[in-house]
């Protein structure tokens, strides 16, 4: 039969954690943690009930609130074990409209966390958790786990616009996308996270884009992207790049809704067209979008000049 969520629970603690001393587990016929607060969320949130997960998740909310008042930054290790617990917890969650509304509380959770950088780690551990999680995940339940990591994307990009885009912090969620999900070169890597996450980014920045948004911020935030289609040696993860990604900033669908600087654009390409580790076949599609690029300034300077000759 099979295992139940606390079962489960304990074999990923087990696994994950087993080295650290701050968690002692023993486990029969019943499971036994002598544990934090964090660990009893994680069971509760593993429940079989709704009703106790829908009231663990309430609660955590504002345990979150109280731990960061207090200035008790939750570890990683903490976060590890809230996070299988919130996985679990998604993974039990059975109609489409309580999947909506589950997966946008959880990611929501990252608002409660002060200061921000905390919820900058809140995120990372999710992507963390997803990678391992993510190859047991069935094809049933994969719909529910894309619309929680889109949540979860649309809250990374909150967080930075609740900020006024403040530059540590979007150095600092640049760092987490490029050294997570969308690191190819990672062991766990999941080519599913990171298509979906390249499928939905600039969708979900654009919604969140105002005019306290700096033009130079926007090649930070895609820079993780330039790292994986420089290194990626999967054909549909290059191509989804750059279908959703290359051609919003070559003036394709949605390119209207950002602004690019064309001069900042030019130079990134032709950096990561030199970089050494990038591979042939990307490097030549750098340089073809530099020369597209400089062939639409001639074109528009062609049209000014018509125009001027017009008047």
């Amino acid at each position: 039969c099979a295992q139940s969520a606390v079962q489960r629970l304990y074999f990923y603690v087990r696994d994950t954690i087993v080295k650290s001393s701050e968690i002692k587990l023993r486990f029969d016929n019943k499971l036994t943690f002598m544990a934090g607060t964090e660990v009893k969320f994680a069971n509760r949130l593993g429940s079989n009930e709704p009703t106790v997960r829908s009231r663990a998740i309430k609660a955590l909310r504002k345990w979150i609130s109280a731990r960061s008042a207090s200035s008790q930054k939750l570890s990683e290790l903490e976060l590890l074990k809230l996070w299988k617990g919130l996985f679990v917890c998604m993974w039990h969650s059975d109609k489409p409209l309580v999947q909506e509304e589950l997966a946008e509380s959880i990611a929501n959770l990252v608002h409660n966390f002060n200061p921000p950088d905390a919820g900058i780690e809140y995120i990372k551990v999710f992507f963390l958790t997803i990678a391992r999680e993510w190859h047991n995940i069935d094809r049933l339940r994969l719909d529910k786990f894309y619309m929680l990591i889109r949540r979860v994307v649309s809250s990374s990009c909150r967080v930075l616009k609740d900020n006024s885009w403040e530059e540590g912090l979007v150095q600092k969620m640049k760092k987490l996308y490029q050294e997570g999900p969308l690191n190819p070169t990672l062991e766990n890597t999941s080519a599913g996270v990171q298509l979906h996450v390249t499928e939905v980014y600039l969708t979900e920045l654009g919604q969140l884009l105002d005019d306290d948004f700096p033009e130079t911020c926007l090649m930070d935030l895609l820079e993780p992207f330039f790292f994986l289609y420089s290194r990626t040696k999967n054909s549909t993860i290059a191509e989804t790049v750059e279908k959703n990604v290359f051609s919003v900033l070559m003036g394709g669908k949605q390119s209207d809704i950002f602004k690019i600087d064309k001069e900042n654009l030019k130079e990134t390409l032709v950096q990561w067209a030199a970089n050494r580790d990038t591979s042939g076949k990307a490097r030549k599609c750098f340089y073809a979008l530099k020369k597209r690029l400089a062939d639409q300034d001639c074109g528009e300077n062609v049209q000014v000049k018509r125009r001027r000759l017009q008047h």
